[in-house]
């Protein structure tokens, strides 16, 4: 999840890389370690919904209440609080939506919508990646905050680059670099992660740090994951439709 609120950032202690073998040589062997590590393909394709339930804190704001829920293949609505008041921004496999507080709900126009599509893929950028005609190219190892990771470039047509940073230890992401051309201006999203706990056999991180063209924008600290929760589909879907 790219960004953090992730929509979907699916993400094992246990299955951690020894020193002598965090060695891979390939991209693949890395993606193959980094889902390994995450609970592995069978697992993570077997999942059909995650609830995240946590908290917000925007940079010099206040701490808000955040759920987001996911369905597969690519349902996704994240529900922050704020006072007595719910905002909310969804996509229900055609539309993006938002709704704030009473007020109506409304699809958000193509032009802004793009990022929130991208995000609701289910299973990330990783999973069957070469069917889905993504190529992963390793960049090479680098250093991020006394950690050695492993960096990898990931590219489709018609999607912005990522970069993803890759413990070489645990094979897990450390942090996700992607840059967008908006309105002519080049806006650099990245997202740190961190705090990873084992979860129903899956490994996850529990906080994310957000910046903007290298300022902090938001940190969000996850409570609690849940998976296979049953979520109706209409649970996604803008009211009156």
């Amino acid at each position: 999840m790219r960004r953090p609120i992730l929509f979907v950032a699916a993400v094992a202690a246990g299955l951690c890389l020894s020193p002598g073998s965090a060695a891979a040589q390939t991209a693949e062997e890395i993606v193959s370690r980094n889902l390994q590590s995450k609970g592995g393909l069978q697992l993570l394709k077997s999942t059909t919904t995650v609830r995240m339930t946590g908290s917000v804190v925007p940079a010099g704001g206040q701490k808000v209440s955040m759920t987001m829920t996911a369905k597969r293949p690519n349902l996704v609505r994240r529900d922050v609080t704020v006072g007595d008041r719910m905002n909310t921004v969804a996509y229900d496999g055609t539309d993006v939506w938002r709704q704030s507080g009473p007020m109506p709900p409304q699809r958000i126009p193509a032009a802004e919508a793009g990022d929130v599509r991208q995000q609701a893929e289910f299973d990330g950028v990783f999973v069957d990646y070469k069917e889905k005609g993504r190529s992963v190219e390793l960049v090479g190892k680098e250093t991020f905050k006394d950690r050695l990771v492993y960096h990898l470039k990931i590219s489709r047509a018609g999607e912005p680059v990522q970069h993803y940073y890759l413990d070489a230890e645990t094979g897990l992401e450390a942090k996700v670099s992607v840059e967008e051309d908006r309105g002519g201006t080049t806006v650099t999203t990245e997202t740190e992660l961190s705090d990873y706990k084992q979860v129903q056999g899956r490994t996850m991180p529990f906080q994310m740090r957000q910046l903007v063209n290298g300022s902090p924008v938001a940190v969000i600290t996850i409570q609690k994951i849940e998976f296979d929760v049953p979520v109706d589909a209409a649970f996604f879907k803008m009211q009156g439709r």
